[in-house]
């Protein structure tokens, strides 16, 4: 189980990405304020992730969720709605 940390990200990118467009790339500065974090924690958090093929991150052009990133991401919103 991700920590509660990569949880708020996924959650983050993919409320994010489903405003753009399923293959639209999420700014770091749109993810930035959403979780109300530093843009330097925030790319070092990406990159961690990227490692993790949770998403695909390319400097300067943002992020996207890969399939296994979306699947996460999925749980994580399920569980939080059947928790409120």
């Amino acid at each position: 189980m991700p920590s509660e940390s990569v949880e708020n990200y996924l959650k983050a990118i993919y409320m994010l990405q489903q405003r753009g467009g399923p293959d639209a790339r999420v700014k770091n500065k749109d993810i930035a304020e959403v979780l109300g974090h530093a843009l330097p924690s925030v790319t070092s958090m990406l990159k961690a992730l990227a490692e993790r093929a949770l998403i695909d991150y390319v400097p300067y052009q943002g992020v996207h969720l890969t399939p296994d990133g979306r699947r996460a991401a999925l749980k994580v919103i399920r569980r939080h709605r059947l928790l409120e």
